[in-house]
């Protein structure tokens, strides 16, 4: 694979290394953090929300901020690992704030505690990422590159995940599931550190002095490649906050599910999705990254529609869809940042400018806007309908089905519609050998 320096395997497990605890970062913010200051800390809840919201404005921003500074930087080491290394340690403080409260903080430590978490996780993201599109110039490389990326996004889900049903099948108090996934982050990180900055090459030097104003980011945004995708990337954070936000009442409410059966039935959606990262990359080896996609939004579109219509108090049909959804969701994360890349390519080529860190930083940016506006969809959707979350399945009929439409059907509407932005997509094989041709020139 073009662009890698020997022992690859070695290179792209390293890659991999950094991406688990990351992810095992991502999954308790959003869903055991909340209640945790809720339920230890003592906060109110539309405190708790109302700061988490604040701060995701925040990050959102400070995404783009920090890869403008990215794509201007140039030192001996590297365009990305000393972004890479500076914000290990922050991630490391932030965990360990966030993850380790003591009763009657105030709603100001849990804003500066996501505040340090969430500017290291992107310091550490988007130099990742940054460096993962330089280990292959070539369109399917990357393919393989961001692979090996996906399957240990997914893994650090898998950990989570294993670690909260594992103190929850014990019966140990839940801040014990909170205290270990913050252990994890915090011993990882620097681990999935070390190993990158010893393992993959970061030769991106070429930006040096780079003057990116209002209008090269505008032009970067009305692409016609950019935009699909990040409208693609917008309508997919959409489609699965959505669906991650509503699922857990729909399967109980609706569906009559147990919790140790919808646990099984995530988990298994977690195993497809790391299993499944090398027959996605094998995929778009042989339809091309773009047409890999609209398969992966078609997926996602059946998915929740699939669970909405298997039989009540089963598992197997729920079972089916998550093995389609997992296969879609790998497919939908990692091939978006492969496409990135290639994007970067055609900017380099056009306009002497290398905006790998902008690109990746407004792909990040618009997936955040997605799902936090999903949140409130959900939220503001079910209180309209009038549904009662502490009722459960008791809801009226009425509820019950305004419960299953936002949950099947207005995910599998979005995906469909990012599907079709996929068509006619410019930026093609063929296109990019072009391209890279023209660079070696």
């Amino acid at each position: 694979m073009k662009g890698l320096v020997g022992r690859d395997r070695l290179t792209l497990a390293a890659l991999a290394s950094v991406a688990v605890p990351m992810a095992t970062l991502t999954l308790p913010i959003t869903t055991f953090i909340p209640e945790h200051y809720a339920r230890v800390v003592g906060l109110d809840l539309a405190v708790i929300g109302a700061t988490f919201m604040f701060v995701r404005l925040f990050d959102i921003a400070i995404d783009q901020v920090l890869g403008l500074m990215m794509d201007r930087t140039a030192t001996r080491w590297g365009r990305f690992k000393p972004w890479l290394a500076g914000g290990t340690p922050l991630v490391m403080i932030g965990a360990g704030m966030l993850f380790f409260p003591k009763p009657g903080y105030s709603a100001t430590y849990l804003a500066v505690a996501l505040i340090i978490t969430y500017i290291g996780y992107s310091l550490v993201i988007l130099s990742q990422l940054g460096l993962a599109a330089g280990l292959s110039n070539e369109y399917e490389g990357r393919s393989r590159v961001f692979s090996w990326w996906q399957a240990g996004t997914t893994a650090g889900l898998v950990l989570a995940m294993t670690t909260a049903s594992f103190a929850g099948g014990k019966g140990i108090d839940a801040s014990f599931a909170v205290h270990s996934m913050g252990i994890i982050v915090i011993v990882l990180t620097p681990i999935g550190t070390a190993l990158a900055l010893r393992f993959i090459p970061d030769g991106t030097t070429r930006s040096t002095n780079q003057k990116i104003g209002g209008q090269l980011y505008l032009q970067l945004i009305c692409r016609s490649a950019t935009a699909r995708l990040l409208g693609l990337e917008l309508l997919l954070g959409l489609a699965v906050g959505i669906a991650s936000a509503s699922a857990i009442l729909f399967c109980l409410a609706v569906k009559h599910l147990s919790v140790s059966q919808y646990s099984f039935t995530v988990l298994w959606y977690f195993i497809v999705a790391i299993v499944s990262a090398p027959l996605c990359a094998a995929l778009a080896r042989r339809m091309q990254k773009h047409r890999a996609l609209m398969a992966a939004a078609v997926g996602y579109a059946m998915f929740p529609v699939i669970q909405a219509n298997s039989p009540p108090g089963t598992i197997t049909m729920m079972l089916v869809a998550s093995t389609l959804g997992g296969f879609a969701f790998t497919a939908a994360s990692m091939l978006p940042r492969a496409m990135v890349a290639d994007i970067s390519d055609e900017v380099l080529l056009e306009t002497g400018i290398d905006s790998t860190g902008i690109l990746y930083a407004l792909l990040t940016g618009v997936y955040k806007v997605g799902q936090a506006v999903a949140i409130g969809v959900v939220f503001t959707s079910l209180d309209l309908i009038g549904y009662d979350v502490s009722a459960g399945r008791e809801n009226a009929q009425s509820a019950l089905v305004g419960l299953t439409i936002v949950y099947g059907v207005v995910p599998a509407a979005l995906a469909s519609i990012s599907m079709a932005l996929m068509i006619g997509y410019p930026l093609t094989a063929a296109r990019h050998a072009h391209i890279r041709e023209a660079l070696r020139r």
